[in-house]
């Protein structure tokens, strides 16, 4: 198998084994077009935006300023932006799983943090404030830029 192609369950590329799923859209050499546009590094590229993110949103929280705060959270979108693609990337490169199992795992993961998140610092919130709160934020996207290290070639 090759690593530099595109997951099949994203609708691009194909799967060696169904070749029916063959789509024009892409080939290996758009995925390794993708794969050398960052700089063929997902870890430095994940490390990178996760600490951009948590500057950022670290900004926002210090800041009283709404223009500067607006600039932040464009700065955590844009730090946030490619994870999804990072994480599902690496994920179908994870030796002995398929590629199907492995999208479906990160999916999961990313969805039981949609419905963990949101309570957790409401929870906390309550308890002290929502600024302070937010510094929950911080503190998992730094974990993330720790985390980023452990994703495979």
């Amino acid at each position: 198998r090759d690593a530099h192609r595109i997951p099949p369950a994203l609708g691009l590329g194909s799967d060696d084994d169904d070749p029916a799923s063959e789509s024009p859209c892409a080939s290996k050499g758009d995925a390794e077009e993708v794969t050398s546009a960052t700089g063929g590094a997902p870890r430095r590229m994940g490390v990178w935006n996760a600490v951009v993110a948590a500057v950022a949103m670290a900004v926002v929280l210090v800041s009283g300023n709404a223009v500067v705060s607006i600039a932040g959270y464009a700065l955590v979108g844009a730090g946030l932006a490619p994870v999804v693609p990072i994480l599902f990337n690496a994920a179908t490169r994870v030796p002995g799983v398929s590629r199907a199992a492995a999208i479906a795992s990160v999916s999961s993961i990313g969805y039981s943090g949609f419905m963990i998140g949101p309570p957790l610092i409401g929870g906390i919130a309550q308890a002290t404030t929502l600024s302070g709160a937010l510094w929950v934020v911080v503190g998992a996207l730094l974990l993330q830029a720790l985390g980023a290290r452990w994703l495979p070639k």
